[in-house]
């Protein structure tokens, strides 16, 4: 399960709905960041989610040994043995 924040329009434009995956959290994006109430104000509904290791998942979630550049090296090293881009690797984590 992925926590997930779906803010709506007063009054919308479209039906599509844009994701926002801040790398501070949705909070983040919520509370200091101006993207999302840009397209909230465009008519556009926001979907935000944060991800493990983002976020309310942040820290102490999936947490591993060793970083490079605040990524974990062993989800890094998972990617490449498997074949995937470390957010592939979330993405198929995280839907089974």
């Amino acid at each position: 399960m992925l926590p997930v924040v779906l803010l709506l329009p007063a009054e919308p434009s479209t039906k599509e709905i844009i994701l926002i995956l801040d790398t501070e959290g949705m909070e983040h994006a919520i509370h200091q960041d101006s993207l999302a109430h840009a397209w909230l104000e465009t008519g556009y509904s926001v979907l935000l989610a944060d991800l493990p290791g983002i976020g309310s998942m942040g820290p102490g979630f999936m947490k591993g040994d060793s970083y490079i550049d605040s990524t974990s090296y062993n989800q890094w090293f998972a990617a490449l043995l498997t074949g995937k881009t470390n957010v592939g690797l979330r993405l198929k984590t995280l839907s089974g």
